[in-house]
């Protein structure tokens, strides 16, 4: 169901994208790709430069190469477009410090420590907090979880849907469900 109509005439400024893309490896690892773009509707001046509507402002991508314990292996961070140049690259490199961080547990804040404020870039960070749920539904009905307990974990009490003590699990994974919302992961 889409939003319903505004209640207010507008003009459309500006469109941010953001693209996730899983790829299942022949060595049984899998990347991640994603890129987050800007776009303005009019003509944008900043210090440097003007730019014509619809360039972009901001292109970047990022690639991490994961293994199904959601570890993650390999970085490789790019900046296409950016209003700032060269000063905008710089900590572009620094990235491969997120080797070693782990997509399910601490991702996020593991990506705010090693390269939050003037360590990294803005953008890229908020494109890297999507990448768990990218990568979850990469995996997702290509790997069998259903009934494996270490990978279901990763979906339950994560949403309402996923409630433990929800009708979804209720239904579908009664040996999970706990009636109270307390408990551990452990088939009843």
């Amino acid at each position: 169901m889409p939003l319903p109509p505004s209640k207010a005439t507008r003009q459309k400024k500006h469109t941010r994208n953001i693209t996730i893309e899983g790829f299942q490896r022949d060595d049984g690892l899998w990347e991640l790709e994603g890129t987050v773009t800007d776009v303005k509707t009019f003509e944008a001046k900043n210090a440097f430069r003007v730019r014509p509507a619809g360039d972009y402002h901001h292109k970047m991508h990022v690639r991490l190469v994961v293994d199904l314990n959601f570890n993650v292996l390999d970085v490789e961070a790019v900046s296409d477009a950016n209003p700032h140049g060269e000063q905008c690259r710089i900590g572009i490199p620094d990235y491969k410090r997120l080797v070693g961080l782990n997509l399910k547990r601490g991702f996020r804040k593991g990506v705010k420590e090693r390269m939050g404020g003037t360590q990294g870039c803005t953008h890229i960070n908020e494109l890297l907090g999507v990448m768990p749920t990218g990568f979850f539904q990469s995996v997702a009905g290509t790997v069998d979880t259903l009934g494996d307990e270490k990978r279901m974990s990763m979906v339950f009490d994560t949403c309402t849907a996923w409630d433990r003590s929800g009708s979804v699990v209720k239904q579908h994974f009664p040996q999970w469900y706990i009636a109270d919302g307390q408990g551990d992961l452990t088939p009843k």
